[in-house]
């Protein structure tokens, strides 16, 4: 007993010590290395495809489960993948939709980062946007609109001026907008609209066969990248529906009226893992 309590008195408080200054750094390690947070998203509806005058666009709907601790969510991004050429491209979070059915325009929201927590699943509805193509396509539209504008305006300036006021009665009202649908199928024969259309063309790449899409999601306190993939199809009518916009982003840019974009909605699919040898 005597032993124990020498020990206690020369030891005792060193070791204390050495355990009270150790502790800080073993939680660290253990919540850094050890009990990560970990992301896990779970798909839900089905996969989005478009193509606007927003460029190619994928939109994915599902839940983020959060394991473990909670952590920041920084950014989300996709992957695309052709798999006939392995070609890519990279898509960022453009907006938030609303979750709701028959939600209205004014509930979405631009894309920002957010907290993620183990007691609260985060619940997502994403359109993702391709930037690299935007910065080119953006120009082309813009260079479009500014030379219809000019056109209207030099052709019926005063004209639209008494339609703002309300001074032009409703037939005079209707024959405009009949004079400015054919002045704008005038327009549309013309090189900066025939070039554009082209050049929209070639940015639809969309095209039948195979693709991957791989969503990840980048988080902060630690630093780490979440990764789940998907697969899904496109046939021939569902390429030729998506190209079918291409004249509707030129008559939107234009003013002109348009019905809605054609989307594809197809099922989630897991890559299969190939075959053991």
């Amino acid at each position: 007993m005597n032993a124990l309590a020498e020990f206690l008195r020369t030891w005792g408080a060193l070791i204390i010590a050495l355990v009270a200054l150790v502790q800080p750094w073993v939680r660290a390690l253990w919540r850094r290395f050890i009990w990560k947070p970990k992301l896990i998203p779970h798909s839900a509806g089905r996969i989005e495809i478009g193509f606007s005058d927003l460029g190619p666009t994928i939109g994915l709907v599902g839940t983020l489960e959060c394991r473990r601790r909670q952590t920041f969510v920084q950014s989300m991004e996709v992957l695309l993948i052709r798999s006939k050429d392995s070609l890519t491209h990279n898509f960022y979070w453009g907006i938030f939709r609303p979750l709701s059915l028959g939600a209205t325009q004014e509930g979405l929201q631009l894309s920002s980062g957010f907290l993620a927590r183990p007691e609260e699943p985060y619940r997502y509805n994403i359109q993702f946007w391709e930037g690299d193509l935007q910065r080119e396509l953006r120009p082309k539209l813009e260079a479009l609109r500014q030379a219809w504008q000019n056109r209207v305006l030099e052709r019926f300036g005063e004209d639209l001026e008494a339609v703002a006021s309300g001074a032009a009665p409703a037939p005079a009202q209707a024959e405009l907008r009949r004079q400015i649908d054919e002045l704008y199928r005038e327009f549309s024969k013309e090189d900066l609209h025939v070039k554009t259309y082209h050049a929209l063309q070639r940015l639809c790449y969309w095209e039948p066969g195979d693709y991957t899409v791989d969503l990840r999601v980048a988080t902060a306190h630690p630093k780490a990248v979440h990764t789940d993939s998907w697969t899904f199809f496109l046939d021939e009518e569902a390429v030729e529906n998506l190209r079918l916009n291409i004249v509707r982003v030129l008559q939107s840019t234009c003013n002109q009226p348009i019905g809605q974009y054609n989307f594809i909605y197809l099922p989630y699919e897991h890559p299969q893992e190939p075959p053991r040898a």
